[in-house]
């Protein structure tokens, strides 16, 4: 348990004191570098600034941004294997495989939406749409447009999606996670492949971790289902008793 604490602690520790000197050399103060940083890699979203990453108006300090953003999002397990030189593990890590899938497609889509309604934002569409989705998907909140209310219904919408997914499991992010989601898809696909063959068929369905390829088992789908159902219902009642006080619903 030390020695993982003590990993963990070098990993998170590096990471805020990368992400601070790369902020530095895109012109941030210090002050400003160590508290994005830290609210970055942890996934928090705090600014200094009341308008988030958009009063910077730079390229650079954005891209900075999604990188810490994802680097919270991944799993502490899958950043060890990336130490370590396990660079195949990492990229057939079901969650890295899973995120990659989500981020190209909502922003692609997102961006190509955005375009053909005409949204004039921002100069950059494609990566007001990657920051967004990152930023989503990573539950960290930060943003690089001016104001969130000024986006297409649609566009919230694939964020809120993102938003409940959340991040991968044993990182900083919130969200249901990826891996129970990855589970949840399996267990609905094994359940069609068993109805439509014989039953004497018996279907092992495996998923892949950083470092191991486990066997799903019935008590594994059982757990992410009530799982999944407890957090989308404290995600309704909580949505609900907002609407009770004057917010709309998507608010």
């Amino acid at each position: 348990l030390a020695k993982s604490a003590r990993l963990i602690f070098g990993l998170y520790s590096g990471y805020i004191l990368l992400g601070m000197i790369l902020y530095l050399l895109c012109g941030m103060d210090a002050f400003d570098a160590f508290n994005h940083a830290v609210a970055a890699v942890s996934t928090g979203g705090f600014s200094t600034r009341a308008g988030s990453i958009y009063e910077y108006h730079s390229l650079s300090i954005e891209l900075v941004t999604i990188l810490l953003m994802l680097f919270g999002s991944t799993s502490f397990l899958v950043h060890i294997c990336l130490i370590r030189g396990k660079f195949k593990d990492f990229f057939l890590h079901s969650e890295t495989l899973f995120s990659f899938f989500l981020l190209v497609s909502t922003i692609a889509i997102s961006a190509t939406l955005l375009f053909l309604t005409g949204y004039e934002g921002e100069e950059n569409l494609a990566l007001t749409a990657a920051f967004q989705m990152v930023s989503a998907l990573t539950t960290t909140g930060f943003q690089s447009v001016q104001s969130m209310s000024s986006l297409p219904h649609f566009f919230l919408g694939i964020m809120i999606i993102l938003m409940l997914i959340g991040g991968g499991l044993g990182s900083t992010a919130g969200g249901i996670k990826q891996y129970r989601i990855i589970v949840c898809l399996k267990g609905i696909k094994n359940w069609i492949t068993g109805a439509r063959n014989s039953k004497k068929i018996v279907h092992h369905v495996f998923i892949r971790k950083a470092d191991s390829l486990n066997l799903l088992e019935t008590k594994d789908y059982i757990e992410n289902y009530v799982f999944i159902a407890l957090y989308l219902l404290f995600f309704v009642t909580g949505s609900f008793a907002f609407s009770c006080f004057g917010y709309s619903a998507e608010d």
